[in-house]
């Protein structure tokens, strides 16, 4: 068996810009970096290729591998390494914004939802 060394991040702060998750009246947490952040800079990149393959695709949904800043938040939520490495995501149009399922072999294990600004999930 191979030892891992342990993880001394704080697991529910960015380690790159210190964001914290925060309760909110509309989900249980949000999450805002700072706009130099490396996972924020991520985030919005993987924001526009999966409108992009949405546009091009649809009414379909889009299976594919978390980004850095996705994994990050996952991690923050207080998930094991082992659910982090493993975990896919699942992404749909939705009143002009994604919905995002985090999945594992199929399993839904958080949703999330980013919709044009004045409008809610």
């Amino acid at each position: 068996m191979v030892s891992h060394p342990v993880d001394l991040r704080e697991p529910r702060r960015c380690v790159d810009c210190n964001a914290d998750l925060v309760p909110t009246g509309h989900g249980p947490f949000s999450l805002v970096h700072e706009a130099s952040c490396p996972v924020a800079m991520d985030d919005r990149a993987q924001r526009a290729a999966d409108f992009a393959w949405l546009t091009a695709h649809p009414g379909e949904v889009r299976d594919r591998e978390p980004s850095a800043g996705e994994r990050e938040m996952i991690r923050m939520l207080g998930a094991p390494r082992k659910v982090v490495r493993s975990v896919r995501v699942q992404v749909s149009a939705h009143h002009g914004g994604r919905l995002i399922i985090f999945h594992q072999r199929g399993r839904a294990l958080v949703a999330t939802a980013d919709v044009p600004r004045g409008g809610a999930a």
